[in-house]
């Protein structure tokens, strides 16, 4: 999917407009979003006006990012649900139709978040949160899923930028990866999610420029 780096007014629009649909979805109500972003409901509907009539109000980019995460969240938590669904429809039963859990850990060995269902997903959160994904367990590794090479690349970019919000303060983020991979900051931040319908593939000079940015920083 073709992302414009420099997001107009009515780009910023229907990718509201997408989030709202996902989170719609996933059970997620206009109140909670409105609570979610401490804004009233009237405020969270002008976001969604075109930009041609005078009651649109461009959403900031922060709170677009936070109701673009929550829907994603909920969407992968929901999963074990969708694949009970498809299990029941294929008529698949018994363990067979269970899904792999992989739980994402911390180096003290302590739950960063809950179990997850897909791999991808729980590689993204432990990138996320500098933990590591564990499990399943199985007779034979060689069966369990693994990681592609774009997956891979994914999860370097997702890493560098882990390390670099240990070295700069947070309001110096964007800029950092804006500059370096040339997203404005309404998309930056959906290069490298597993979310496959808005995701941006990182390419390896972006990640290579920021993990030489990383190092650079003062510690």
């Amino acid at each position: 999917m073709y992302v414009e780096k420099t997001m107009t007014a009515v780009g910023v629009v229907e990718h509201y407009k997408e989030v709202n649909a996902l989170l719609t979805e996933v059970g997620y109500s206009t109140r909670r979003r409105a609570g979610l972003l401490k804004k009233s409901a009237q405020t969270l509907k002008q976001y969604s006006v075109s930009p041609e009539s005078s009651q649109h109000r461009l959403i900031p980019s922060k709170d677009l990012d936070m109701l673009r995460n929550t829907g994603i969240d909920m969407f992968w938590r929901a999963m074990p649900r969708f694949l009970s669904t498809w299990a029941a429809a294929e008529g698949i039963d018994g363990p067979r139709a269970l899904p792999l859990g992989y739980d994402v850990v911390e180096r003290e060995n302590v739950f960063a978040d809950s179990r997850h269902f897909f791999l991808p997903r729980a590689q993204e959160l432990a990138d996320e949160t500098g933990g590591k994904v564990s499990g399943p367990r199985a007779i034979d590794r060689n069966l369990l899923p693994r990681l592609t090479g774009r997956a891979q690349l994914r999860s370097r970019w997702r890493k560098a930028v882990f390390a670099l919000r240990k070295k700069v303060k947070p309001e110096e983020i964007i800029s950092v990866l804006t500059e370096i991979s040339g997203y404005c900051e309404y998309s930056v931040f959906r290069i490298g999610i597993e979310y496959h319908p808005w995701r941006i593939p990182p390419q390896e000079a972006w990640i290579v420029a920021l993990e030489e940015r990383t190092a650079a920083c003062a510690s």
